[in-house]
């Protein structure tokens, strides 16, 4: 009986592949010659390629350990830092001039490319031409001396086509990794069209303005409020002794010297003489507790904490089968609510849900609906802003990381802030929202303009782009 046979037979994959076909670094694995990733080879092999390491100098980041206590002069980027094709802004680190004169190798200039190569494989962008120079660190594959029009290399690198071809690349069982000299295999086709180059780069620039522009929106909403309050240019002190009475320590039921740090005080001290006056979360929010029995066999769109990204307030989900949803998917979101993690509070992981009707979330978050004194985009930005991700902190009760508790959550102090200060920060808050969108349709025409090409040729992706 032939292998043939025995594979129609019984239903099996296989796939028969030329060893002058193999792919990458000459892998013979057979989860590299799945029937997706042959229909990928079929494409390519209609246009001429060369590997990526012809087009460009690959290297990587910084091998050393990450050098603490050090002057934050540049920015010293890591994988996370790369998120949905930009780079994302919260909880940045920063190293001395001195260490970065020292690391040239991993210098990153403008209109280089970034790829994630540990840790959150496979996530890409690009940097503007206008960059300031930085480095990063060995999770970091870093494309620079890109001798094509990089914004048309980038534009393929996140195409559906070179996604699955990257998802090849990857090596290791829990933790994931793509090789260098592996990658420098990766098969690129490139248009000679420049009129299609240019047009792919004019997108790619457009959306990376656009979405500093919603940057900008978010920011702009956050120093109003700090204004407001009298919280703008709050620095945290170098005091670090605090005198309290024992009947204060006894009251709270704290008596460990990170709740009394005399920051603390002058966050709540400022809080409390706020014109309009100062109610709580749990006063002027309505708390959605836990409310969701599962059905083993029904699927649900899942949102765990790691799902919110911290920086802009967006909320990516899973599909999960009842029966392998984890065991903390306790609440079922209902229309326009606001979420906040009680994990590392500090790290201001919250978020609008509005069109997220009937989806199932952690317990380990926060759940509120507004009532009628705050609308919940100036609560989301309250909980962003670092003095009040710092004052949380204050009732964090976990070891290896911070957590806190619902009822920490609602007894936070919230300002009564004026009405027309509530307009103009829902306001911001919404126009970042489209600005995020706007460069997110704009990345997506750019891709899609580079399938076409693959799947078609350059006049068909030009007419895409003019309709």
């Amino acid at each position: 009986m032939s292998w043939q046979t025995i594979v129609k037979e019984n239903n099996i994959d296989a796939n028969e592949v030329y060893s002058s076909k193999l792919f990458g670094s000459l892998r013979i694995d057979a989860e590299c010659y799945q029937q997706k990733y042959l229909g990928i080879d079929f494409l390519l092999s209609k246009k001429s390629t060369k590997p990526l390491g012809e087009y460009a100098k690959i290297t990587d980041g910084d091998h050393s350990k990450f050098p603490e206590d050090q002057k934050e002069d540049v920015r010293y980027l890591r994988s996370k830092d790369i998120k949905n094709y930009f780079l994302v802004d919260n909880d940045p680190v920063f190293v001395s001039k001195e260490y970065f004169n020292k690391q040239k190798r991993s210098h990153i200039f403008g209109e280089n490319i970034l790829i994630s190569i540990m840790g959150n494989v496979g996530d890409i962008t690009i940097t503007p031409k206008d960059f300031d120079t930085c480095i990063a660190n060995r999770a970091v594959c870093i494309l620079k001396n890109i001798n094509i029009n990089p914004y048309f290399l980038f534009a393929y690198l996140i195409s559906d086509v070179a996604n699955l071809n990257i998802e090849r690349l990857k090596t290791g069982g829990v933790q994931e990794r793509i090789n260098l000299e592996i990658l420098q295999t990766l098969p690129i086709p490139i248009s000679q069209d420049e009129n299609l180059n240019k047009k792919i780069e004019d997108f790619v620039v457009s959306a990376h303005k656009v979405n500093e522009q919603s940057k900008k929106s978010l920011s702009e909403a956050e120093q109003m409020l700090l204004k407001e309050i009298n919280l703008e240019g709050y620095k945290a002190s170098d005091e670090g002794v605090a005198v309290r009475n024992f009947s204060e320590a006894l009251a709270d039921n704290r008596f460990d010297a990170e709740y009394w740090q005399p920051d603390y005080d002058v966050i709540l001290d400022t809080l409390s003489v706020y014109k309009k006056g100062v109610s709580t979360i749990g006063d002027e929010f309505k708390q959605i507790k836990n409310n969701f029995k599962k059905d083993k066999e029904k699927e649900y769109n899942y949102i765990e904490i790691g799902d919110v990204n911290v920086s802009t307030g967006e909320v990516e989900h899973n599909s999960v089968i009842g029966a392998e949803l984890p065991a903390n998917a306790k609440i079922k979101f209902g229309k326009r609510q606001l979420i906040t993690s009680k994990v590392r509070p500090n790290r201001g992981a919250t978020a609008i849900l509005d069109n997220h009707e009937g989806y199932i979330g952690s317990g380990a978050f926060t759940v509120l609906t507004e009532q009628e004194s705050i609308n919940l985009e100036t609560l989301m930005v309250y909980l962003k802003t670092q003095p009040i991700r710092e004052l949380l902190l204050r009732y964090n009760t976990g070891t290896s990381y911070p957590v806190i508790t619902d009822a920490d959550v609602l007894k936070l102090p919230i300002p009564l802030i004026d009405k027309s200060v509530q307009k103009k920060i829902s306001e911001l808050v919404s126009v970042s929202a489209t600005e995020r969108q706007e460069a997110k349709m704009l990345l997506e025409k750019a891709k899609r303009a580079v399938e076409i090409f693959v799947e078609k040729d350059e006049k068909e992706a030009i007419a895409f782009i003019n309709k």
